[in-house]
């Protein structure tokens, strides 16, 4: 999980950003897997302090109605974003009523657990709705769906500065691989988890931020 750049705990992380974009006011988001806008939100910050606004796109639908109270200058959107390949008009996932968090792609949606059916669109279509200006931030924090929200975006037409993706040690080589081809490089890996500053980090992912390397 990403944690929030909007939580004073976590200072460290909304330093890194703020240092990475350079104070930049004004700027434009997209934000997948954005809980209820607030809860481990990276981009709130930015829409709070520094008068950004973007894209929220949350596939819970109690997540989606909290993120339109907690996050008025952004467009808040309720689907699941998925690849190209994917043809179905919906897909299942796991959301917990009353509750932000959840997964199209976790251990409970396996164990067939409070599944619900979410409307599918990819990033791409998205953005052609939506997007008509540059794209300096993207967080994607979808719970091991990552690589598959990658693939419905045409990264040859829109281009986000940067990227900053919780990927889990299962999927890293395939993501880095696939954004290299794109010519995006990695950065950093910006939370560099460890079992003796976070006990609680169960060891499997870490959050990587990307830049585009046609704009460095």
């Amino acid at each position: 999980m990403i944690y929030s750049a909007f939580d004073c705990k976590n200072v460290p992380l909304q330093t890194k950003l703020k240092e990475i974009f350079n104070n930049k006011r004004g700027g434009f988001y997209i934000e997948l897997g954005a809980n209820d806008g607030l809860f481990q939100s990276n981009t709130a910050f930015f829409e709070k302090k520094m008068e950004w606004t973007g894209i929220l796109i949350e596939p819970s639908l109690y997540g989606y109605n909290k993120c339109k109270v907690n996050r008025p200058n952004s467009i808040c959107l309720n689907y699941a974003c998925v690849s190209n390949d994917y043809k179905g008009e919906y897909i299942e996932g796991d959301f917990q009523d009353n509750h932000p968090m959840g997964s199209i792609n976790g251990d409970r949606r396996r164990q067939r657990t409070n599944l619900v059916k979410v409307k599918t669109i990819t990033l791409e279509k998205i953005l052609n709705e939506h997007c008509h200006k540059t794209i300096d931030f993207l967080s994607l924090d979808t719970e091991g769906y990552e690589l598959e929200i990658l693939k419905g975006i045409n990264l040859d037409k829109y281009r986000p500065k940067y990227m900053l993706i919780e990927i889990y040690k299962k999927d890293y080589n395939d993501i880095v691989n696939f954004l290299n081809l794109h010519n995006y490089k990695l950065h950093s890996n910006i939370t560099n988890y460890n079992k003796k500053d976070k006990p609680y980090w169960d060891g499997t992912h870490n959050d990587y931020l990307f830049v585009d390397n046609t704009n460095v």
